[in-house]
């Protein structure tokens, strides 16, 4: 595949990935805004707990095989056949697993009620191993147009069409548990029937090895990186019981909601583009710092208005009861600053085959996360949540030199590319501590307060943006939508470059 393809690709899997995106942030937040005035706590505690004990081993499920078909860079079909057949099996596996031992997270979580909802979400292991090389297929041939839609009907169907009955029929964690393994089923069955890829098992080690060990560096990683992200979840279920759980991840969740799709898309299309490109430094060098740049001018000031129109936001989406969930949430805000924006060092590691070195920066992160939490513990909620978010600062700070040093760009340069963010941020944070000050001490309705937030936060990023010194990027944005402004289902770019 020529550049320019490779080019126009990413470009059109990102337009796609996006319009996904804001699909599913709006009907998401809809959603967990229903869903959280039919539902009580104590089920997203539960629906929380399962997560966790499947979760422990999930990355293990698939053993990377997704992204290693992704990666390979001369694949095979006897490759498709041997991801096919040890997905299934680790799949099949993991299931009869938790079946039997199920009945001993009681000694993780003292919660009777957990062990049917573990057995049953234990099925996603089956149905994700049916389709994991289906959807690992789409995303090598960067064929987001296809997953978008996918995505977003699957969501939508499951999240409405099925969670959101049983809710108000009063199935309270059951609704969370159908509605989750309906969505992998529809969006597995398409994908499939789009691909149809040989589904022959195959049983030659030799098609193994190459796979294998390339998946089992990349579960390694993702495995430790569940820890990291979830020793505060055991010990607030443990310690503070399923209620309070239920505050924290309700928190956890509205933090990284805005901002989670968008970076998700994003990786997604960048993975597989940059494990194209790599063995070309400056490219991957030159879409690092691009992307990166692009992210944090909407990341950074987003997330620091979130923190500071938390409670107004919490109160408005989830309702009143969730009160206490406020703080949690205006520390938890800070965490995707740091989290998201480390995708593309991320990912330019796993498409260079460094994933070794991810592992190092994973296991220093286990442990600031560990020093944090001894610290911070006594503060309850909040104090874990400050435990995450140090952490995360000091892990994207580790990335942020390695990448420096093997992609061989300057301090100069990564300093141009987040000075836009840096002008954002001095335009919104003034303006975000003006309102809150004003409508607390008027006592203004927290629906109108949200109102307020959200016209101020436009207008600052658009402020930022007019003033920002790569104002210019608007010429690169019209470079890199005219290659695919005349393709199907694009022709409205033709007005946009104009």
């Amino acid at each position: 595949m020529s550049k320019s393809s490779i080019r126009s690709k990413v470009i059109s899997s990102l337009f796609w990935t996006t319009g996904a995106t804001l699909i599913n942030v709006f009907s998401q937040i809809a959603y967990t805004s229903i869903m959280g005035r039919l539902l009580d706590p104590s089920a997203y505690g539960l629906m929380a707990m399962g997560d966790i004990v499947l979760r422990f081993v999930s990355y293990f499920s698939g053993m990377g095989l997704s992204q290693a078909l992704v990666q390979k860079a001369n694949m095979t079909t006897e490759d498709i056949r041997a991801a096919f057949t040890s997905s299934i099996m680790l799949g099949l596996f993991l299931y009869s697993l938790f079946w039997i031992l199920s009945p001993f997270s009681i000694y993780i979580f003292p919660v009777e009620e957990l062990v049917p909802v573990i057995r049953t979400m234990a099925l996603s292991f089956v149905i994700s191993s049916l389709f994991l090389t289906a959807n690992a297929l789409l995303r090598k041939e960067l064929k987001f147009n296809i997953t978008a839609k996918i995505t977003v009907i699957s969501g939508l169907i499951a999240s409405f069409g099925i969670g959101l009955p049983l809710a108000y029929l009063g199935y309270g964690v059951w609704s969370l548990v159908v509605s989750s393994l309906a969505q992998s089923m529809i969006s597995g069955v398409w994908a499939y029937l789009i691909v149809r890829h040989d589904i022959r098992l195959s049983f030659i080690w030799k098609n193994y090895k190459p796979l294998l060990g390339f998946g089992l560096k990349i579960s390694i990683n993702s495995f430790l990186i569940f820890l990291s992200y979830n020793l505060n979840t055991v010990l607030i279920g443990n310690l503070l019981g399923s209620k309070a759980l239920g505050y924290y991840n309700r928190a956890s969740y509205m933090a990284q909601l805005p901002i989670q799709y968008f970076t998700q898309s994003i990786s997604q299309v960048l993975f597989p583009a940059m494990s194209k490109l790599q063995h070309d430094t400056e490219k991957l060098r030159k879409a690092y710092l691009t992307s990166s740049g692009y992210l944090a001018f909407a990341i950074i000031p987003t997330c620091v208005g979130m923190s500071i129109a938390g409670e107004p936001l919490i109160l408005v989406f989830l309702g009143t009861r969730w009160e206490p969930s406020v703080p949690i949430f205006q520390v938890l805000a800070f965490a995707p600053i740091f989290n998201f924006l480390a995708i593309f060092g991320n990912s330019s590691l796993d498409a260079t085959n460094r994933v070794g070195l991810k592992i190092k920066i994973t296991l220093i992160h286990i442990a600031i996360m560990l020093i944090g939490i001894g610290s911070f513990y006594r503060l309850g909620s909040i104090g874990l949540a400050f435990a995450i978010v140090i952490a995360d600062f000091v892990k994207y700070v580790i990335l942020l030199f390695i990448t420096k040093k093997y992609l061989q760009y300057t301090t100069r340069q990564w300093f141009e590319t987040y000075l836009p963010a840096f002008i954002n941020l001095l335009y919104l944070t003034p303006i975000f501590l003006l309102i809150r000050f004003f409508t607390n001490y008027w006592d203004i309705a927290h629906l109108i307060s949200l109102i307020l937030f959200i016209f101020a936060g436009g207008l600052c990023i658009l402020l930022g943006f007019l003033s920002s010194p790569r104002v210019l990027i608007i010429l690169e944005i019209k470079n890199l939508i005219r290659p695919i402004a005349g393709k199907p289902g694009l022709g409205m770019l033709k007005f946009l470059i104009k």
